[in-house]
C-alpha cells in the first residue's frame, strides 16, 4: 500500500503499529522523499489491517 505523505523524508523514521490482530509481519518498504512511503506485509491477508503510522525527522 502506498501512503502519500508530502512530510515524510529520505531519513524520516517511519513507524507502523497495527490496530487490527495480525499474524503478518509489516513493514515500511520505501520512502519516495516529500512524495510517498510504501507499507507491504510479509505475506497476503485475506482480511484488511488497519494501521496507525507516525512520522519522525531525522537530521
Amino acid at each position: 500500500v502506498v501512503v502519500k505523505s508530502t512530510i515524510v523524508t529520505a531519513k524520516s523514521k517511519v513507524f507502523i503499529t497495527p490496530r487490527t490482530s495480525t499474524d503478518k509481519t509489516i513493514a515500511v518498504t520505501s520512502i519516495k522523499a516529500n512524495e510517498s512511503f510504501m507499507v507491504e506485509l510479509g505475506s497476503a491477508s485475506a482480511t484488511d489491517i488497519v494501521v496507525d503510522y507516525l512520522i519522525v525527522g531525522v537530521e
